[in-house]
């Protein structure tokens, strides 16, 4: 499933309550680039991406001129949070691509480098094969639930549990699934300075 619009606008509501916080975006998974889309006009902040699928560099994020300051061509679990340090960075519908325990790798690691960390992923039964050509869309976790995802990338400082009954393009999903928000602090408190 690419992103679905549920939730999207409490991320943005979010970013704007915070945006002088934040001046550097990490986009995980930034696959057609939806975040930077949604947050681009609120400042002028510093975006660069994670993005393991090639064709959707190719397509959506390298672009003329550039919207991403760097693009990292790599899977997420390989990714070094400790070359930066970033104010946000953002998990939109990537965690649930990956098995629980590395996952809960890639969370920690990453807010050991962040102020801020958002994640917005299926908490509701969401099987998923690959999409589109990529390998990468299948969901290896199926199954996330508010508690697992609390216990697993917590504590959080807000969370948001919205059901899906309208897909991308507005159209019905057959199956409504549950998306969770989840908006947590990390360690890092100085990516800005």
């Amino acid at each position: 499933m690419n992103s679905l619009p549920q939730g999207k606008d409490i991320i943005k509501d979010w970013v704007t309550s915070h945006k002088d916080e934040i001046s550097k975006i990490l986009d995980v998974g930034a696959g057609e680039g939806t975040y930077r889309k949604l947050l681009h006009d609120i400042k002028d902040f510093e975006f660069c991406a994670v993005e393991i699928w090639k064709p959707y560099i190719e397509k959506y994020l390298r672009t003329d001129p550039p919207t991403y300051k760097e693009i990292y061509d790599i899977d997420i679990r390989g990714f070094l949070f400790k070359s930066r340090d970033w104010d946000l960075i953002i998990f939109g519908d990537i965690l649930e691509h990956l098995e629980m325990e590395e996952a809960k790798k890639v969370v920690d690691r990453a807010r050991q480098r962040c102020k801020y960390y958002i994640i917005s992923i299926p908490i509701s039964h969401c099987p998923q094969n690959k999409e589109h050509g990529n390998p990468y869309q299948k969901h290896i976790e199926e199954d996330y639930s508010i508690n697992k995802v609390i216990e697993l990338f917590g504590p959080f400082e807000e969370f948001y549990d919205l059901e899906c009954k309208i897909g991308r393009h507005g159209k019905p999903l057959n199956n409504p699934i549950n998306i969770g928000i989840f908006i947590g602090k990390g360690k890092f408190t100085t990516a800005s300075q």
